[in-house]
């Protein structure tokens, strides 16, 4: 093709320009919402539950939503991706609440 740079619809140039933070929409922080460590947006559900439940005990997303009615199944694949992208602070997470849980 003519004057083609050898992607679609300049995708590449897009991407080049896009800003290098990712925003989660389904993952956020508050600090009166379990001190301030991510959760799904709208509920009170940790990421580090998600990663408990799906990569630590092996249950797929869709089990969790049938367990947890009030998740929302996108949500539940953004905190992995959140995990992925974050692993160290969400391990930590898990030890602290696993040592906590130890003391009681």
């Amino acid at each position: 093709m003519p004057g083609s740079t050898g992607n679609t619809f300049g995708l590449k140039r897009r991407c080049e320009t896009m800003p290098a933070v990712i925003k989660y929409r389904h993952i956020t922080r508050d600090e009166e919402v379990q001190g301030g460590e991510p959760v799904l947006k709208g509920t009170r559900f940790p990421v580090r539950s998600v990663i408990h439940y799906v990569v630590r005990e092996g249950k797929h997303p869709k089990e969790l939503v049938e367990m947890f009615p009030h998740l929302r199944e996108v949500a539940v694949y953004e905190a992995l991706l959140y995990y992925e992208e974050n692993k160290e602070e969400v391990e930590e997470l898990l030890q602290k609440h696993r040592e906590e849980a130890w003391k009681k």
